[in-house]
């Protein structure tokens, strides 16, 4: 509801809660969701700490779905913050389990990274491949973040190849889609 502060005090407080129940899965849920405020805005370095946290349970706790999920938004952090060989490790790990993948969520987090890691080495044409993989998958989760997200990403990709028109398209797409989520209620 637009209050980060609040939420990130409510998230610690969580974590010391499932710590004391010894929640493990329920402790992963809780990095990736604290992850998510920092990734919103753009503080990379505490969103990877609370990734890799999340990252480092899911190595010895069964966390299904959820695994290639932040597998795959720790990849795409590590771009952010030019861990770029443990980007492309992680990447490498969610090839494997992702014929097991069961969401196309799932897919839409997989595609998104590599499509960050291709932009990261400017090959922004492959960048743009992955992005309408992405897109393609968002659009069947039906999800309106994913499919602004994946838009923009596509649009971004565009203003790198410079094909301006194709630019705008995505770009207002993605704004008309976001301008259509509805929001918490205050």
């Amino acid at each position: 509801m637009n209050e980060p502060e609040l939420a990130q005090k409510n998230y610690r407080e969580a974590i010391r809660i499932q710590k004391e129940l010894k929640d493990e899965k329920g402790l992963a849920t809780i990095y990736f969701n604290l992850a998510y405020l920092f990734i919103d805005v753009q503080q990379w370095p505490q969103a990877y700490q609370y990734l890799k946290e999340a990252d480092n349970i899911s190595r010895k706790t069964d966390l299904g779905w959820m695994t290639i999920i932040n597998r795959a938004t720790l990849a795409a952090t590590c771009t952010k913050i030019n861990k770029i060989a443990e980007a492309q490790a992680l990447l490498k790990e969610i090839q494997q389990l992702l014929p097991k993948a069961i969401y196309d969520l799932e897919r839409v987090y997989f595609y998104h990274a590599q499509g960050a890691l291709a932009y990261f080495f400017k090959n922004y044409a492959q960048s743009l491949q992955y992005h309408q993989k992405a897109f393609s998958y968002a659009k069947d989760w039906k999800d309106p973040y994913f499919i602004a997200d994946e838009l923009m990403a596509i649009g971004e990709a565009y203003h790198q190849l410079n094909n301006a028109d194709s630019t705008l398209k995505y770009y207002k797409e993605a704004l008309k889609v976001a301008e259509k989520k509805t929001t918490c209620p205050k």
